[in-house]
């Protein structure tokens, strides 16, 4: 559910109400209720904060709830309350540009199922670009490097999970895909997948899986992405022509072996004792 205006005061009461367990692992706008609620018992919490960009987080009340669960942390330093980080990015910027100190801040990756996503790799390439997931996310960046491509040969495409929003648009299209192995099958089939978002992300994830199944990603320079993007050995640009240069050229891309298994799930323990 997405919630707006005077919703977000109710789920503040309700995280308040229900964060009583020894373990609790709340979402970033749970936080300091979840932690209002154990300040005087030895329960725990772990606040996940996948990102922070003010051009996203822009309404009244995250405007000042962000900026306040920071401060919380940087002056208060709780021993029973921990911000878990999903890349190391973000371990990065929260400690340098928010002071949280180190002891506070646990790196918790984004942790696959790495070889269900193998499987659907292809051998075969042909003339596709995958745009990314379809989003309000995206950079206006990518509209225009898809009519481009597309004038060029390349047929263009978002994935999404929403049938809804399937539909054949002049430059591009939005397919819906059904399961997991289908969207995986036809990004393996394409040149390269686009991250052209206009905020900081945390990690993304088609990022991640496009790597794996040998498709290189050309994405900006913003946020855990781009940390990504750098770990898989693919390309980070500062605009349109940039991009354009390398699908011109094409590459012949093979995930580094010691990227491959990384962030599987059965690297659970080592991020769970990461700085214990």
């Amino acid at each position: 559910k997405l919630f707006k205006g005077f919703g977000h005061m109710r789920l503040l009461v309700w995280s308040f109400l229900n964060a009583s367990a020894r373990h609790n692992v709340v979402a970033a706008r749970l936080g300091i209720s979840s932690w209002l609620r154990n300040m005087l018992s030895d329960n725990l919490t772990y606040v996940v904060v996948h990102d922070y960009d003010k051009k996203r987080y822009n309404s009244l009340f995250l405007k000042v709830y962000y900026p306040l669960l920071f401060w919380l942390f940087k002056y208060f330093k709780p021993k029973r309350v921990k911000l878990i980080a999903i890349s190391e990015y973000w371990v990065e910027y929260f400690n340098i540009n928010k002071g949280i100190p180190l002891k506070n801040i646990i790196l918790f990756p984004n942790l696959l199922e790495i070889d269900s996503i193998l499987y659907q790799k292809s051998t075969v390439k042909s003339k596709t670009i995958h745009l990314g997931q379809y989003s309000i996310k995206n950079s206006e960046l990518v509209y225009e490097i898809a009519k481009k491509l597309s004038k060029s040969g390349y047929f263009c495409y978002f994935s999404s999970l929403d049938k809804s929003l399937s539909m054949v648009h002049e430059d591009y299209t939005i397919l819906y895909f059904e399961n997991h192995a289908n969207y995986l099958s036809k990004m393996a089939e394409s040149e390269f997948t686009l991250g052209f978002s206009k905020y900081h992300e945390g990690w993304n994830r088609v990022v991640h899986e496009s790597v794996l199944l040998n498709t290189p990603v050309i994405a900006f320079k913003k946020g855990g992405m781009q940390f990504l993007v750098q770990e898989s050995n693919c390309f980070l640009v500062e605009g349109v022509d940039e991009a354009l240069e390398i699908i011109e050229n094409g590459v012949d891309y093979t995930c580094p072996e010691e990227f491959v298994y990384k962030y599987d799930v059965s690297q659970v323990k080592k991020y769970l004792s990461w700085r214990s």
